[in-house]
């Protein structure tokens, strides 16, 4: 796993308003929680891996469409 630094940048960077709910459900936490580990003041990475997996996910998938739309 990268520098947990560096991943609380970049979800911050990256996060959409719906994403904290999203990963609260994925891994079985208040959104609030997941709030305070992507601020630095909890640590757990169960749920920065799954809020790099989140945004990896969608990354993909734009590239997946972005690329589809170019074969058109």
């Amino acid at each position: 796993m990268e520098n947990r630094n560096e991943i609380r940048l970049n979800i911050k960077t990256s996060a959409r308003r719906g994403d904290w709910v999203d990963v609260a459900n994925r891994v079985g936490l208040s959104a609030d929680m997941v709030r305070r580990v992507v601020r630095g003041t909890r640590n757990n990475d169960k749920v920065l891996a799954a809020f790099q997996r989140l945004l990896d996910d969608r990354r993909a998938a734009t590239q997946e469409l972005q690329s589809s739309s170019a074969d058109q």
